[in-house]
């Protein structure tokens, strides 16, 4: 099914779960967006996924595309002023997908059954203190680190 109106009922529907997460819990759906976060959605979890018309992907995302209308989940093409009206981010890879929250979370685990130990950082002012706060963590045993959007890869490279 292809949705050319911006203004369309799903593309509405679409930025009312972006933005109120009152309705997002209501509905027990959340949006993703980009190709390596739609791919690794649970296949259970999929409810519906949106391409920009045109869009270009990796050949593992066009077969896993064609997986996914093969067997019979919903894949929508939006018309470009469509796509441009729910992507959020500021270079749209023309993939986004609506995901069912899960029942449950499983606790994190490597494959030792080990819980990781992640460092979580938010609204960092300085990138300059990124290396120090790195080396710290990896002196405390941290397995991952995770970084909001304030921080972007050019600041880390600098």
């Amino acid at each position: 099914m292809k949705i050319d109106s911006a203004k369309s009922e799903k593309v509405k529907y679409i930025i009312r779960l972006q933005q109120k997460a009152r309705f997002r819990k209501k509905e027990g759906l959340f949006v993703c967006e980009g190709e390596r976060l739609v791919r690794e959605v649970p296949p259970a979890l999929l409810e519906e996924v949106y391409v920009a018309e045109g869009a270009q992907f990796a050949p593992k995302t066009e077969a896993w595309l064609s997986n996914m209308r093969g067997g019979g989940a919903t894949v929508h093409i939006l018309g470009e002023a469509a796509y441009q009206r729910v992507s959020e981010v500021v270079h749209p890879q023309g993939i986004l997908a609506l995901a069912r929250m899960p029942e449950r979370w499983e606790p994190l685990a490597d494959e030792a059954g080990t819980a990781p130990l992640l460092l979580f950082l938010e609204n960092l002012q300085d990138p300059g203190n990124l290396g120090t706060i790195l080396r710290a963590a990896e002196a405390a045993g941290a397995t991952g680190v995770v970084c909001d959007d304030e921080l972007s890869p050019a600041q880390i490279r600098n």
